[in-house]
């Protein structure tokens, strides 16, 4: 399996639509309150910190969008709808909050 394992670079991806890395500025069309979430891998995610994971509802129902696009996701209270306002690349360590060493990834 580790033969067939890549790594992606973010920052060398199109942003022009949401992509692994992207950061994505939302519109909730209910309410008109913006937030912004950056997709990142699981171990990398921080949902407390809007750094969510490439699995998460809200990134699959997004991936592939561009800005102006709607969608619609399901989310544990209910159906959301949003409008993408911006697709950015900021470097995801510099969004964290969490660094975690080797040894709290449990791979060794």
């Amino acid at each position: 399996m580790m033969q067939k394992t890549k790594i992606i670079e973010a920052e060398k991806l199109d942003h022009s639509r949401v992509s692994f890395g992207s950061s994505v500025t939302l519109e909730d069309l209910d309410s008109g309150n913006e937030c912004r979430y950056t997709i990142c891998g699981v171990l990398e995610s921080e949902p407390d910190n809007n750094l969510i994971s490439i699995h998460a509802p809200i990134s699959r129902a997004m991936i592939g969008k561009s800005e102006g696009d709607d969608f619609v996701v399901n989310l544990p209270n209910g159906k959301k709808e949003y409008e993408i306002v911006k697709i950015e690349y900021i470097p995801i360590f510099s969004l964290k909050k969490v660094i975690k060493t080797e040894k709290e990834f449990g791979f060794h």
